[in-house]
């Protein structure tokens, strides 16, 4: 008898639930009597679904999550599983696999191995930017980015209330955890992290001067970033890669990242 009593899905829009893989989480689900749930995406993007629709909040104990995509569908499931005890897992349907490191052809295996209480759990840490009044929670990165067609970004950084860059002028900064440094951080040059590590990585996108090196920082530090007027309308942030519903300006707070 499994420690889990449902299944709840989140699944990449693109799938279709003619894939073999339902057939087999069908058929583990009615052999552990398991109910299965499907909490994303939305109606609009997958309007016919074989499973009831839950929203991630109603996600009841003794959940399994299993994310069947690549890691941006993980990345989805993740902030609204913050804060839940309910273990992921992430069968590879997309291109990279990062995070959903499971290959599809050991699927039904593997899901198997985790429902009989064969597994174990490696823990990631959540950190939270609070820009004005509002907060968000990422997993991978927050990025800042000049608009298109703008003048570089220009601004200062503290750490934990310690100036480290006056004026940086580039194209933007990565601020990315362990678990992101293989993402938009690797693409900017930045280190790949172990991800056992505490600590956060501060990388640039093009500086437009070289001396302006990653930083390796501790993940209990907050990190504030003032823009500059330099010009520039304001920066675009970007949270695991989806945009955020608000920009950075030079007249706003300074918008703080911490673990």
């Amino acid at each position: 008898m499994s420690e889990f009593k449902t299944l709840a899905l989140f699944v990449h829009p693109r799938m279709d639930f003619s894939e073999p893989i339902f057939g087999e989480i069908n058929e583990l689900a009615a052999k552990l009597n398991l109910a299965i749930v499907l909490c994303g995406p939305s109606k609009e993007l997958m309007p016919n679904v074989p499973y009831q629709r839950l929203d991630p909040e109603y996600i009841p104990p003794c959940s399994l999550a299993l994310i069947l995509g690549g890691d941006g569908t993980f990345l989805h499931a993740a902030t609204p599983l913050h804060g839940k005890d309910v273990p992921m897992l992430g069968i590879d349907f997309g291109t990279v696999g990062f995070l959903t490191d499971i290959s599809a052809r050991f699927a039904r295996a593997s899901i198997l191995q985790v429902l009989e209480g064969d597994y174990s759990v490696e823990e990631r840490p959540y950190f939270l930017a609070t820009v004005e009044d509002t907060q968000f929670s990422f997993v991978n990165e927050v990025a800042i980015n000049r608009h298109p067609h703008e003048r570089p970004l220009a601004f200062d950084i503290c750490v934990d209330g310690e100036l480290v860059l006056r004026d940086y002028r580039g194209d933007g900064m990565v601020f990315a955890s362990p678990t992101g440094s293989t993402g938009y951080n690797r693409s900017a040059a930045g280190a790949v992290m172990h991800p056992a590590l505490q600590a956060m990585i501060m990388t640039p996108i093009s500086p437009q001067s070289r001396a302006v090196r990653p930083h390796v920082i501790p993940d209990n530090f907050t990190v504030e970033l003032s823009l500059n007027a330099a010009g520039v309308n304001g920066g675009l942030l970007m949270f695991d890669g989806q945009p955020a519903p608000c920009f950075v300006r030079p007249e706003q707070k300074p918008v703080s990242y911490t673990h």
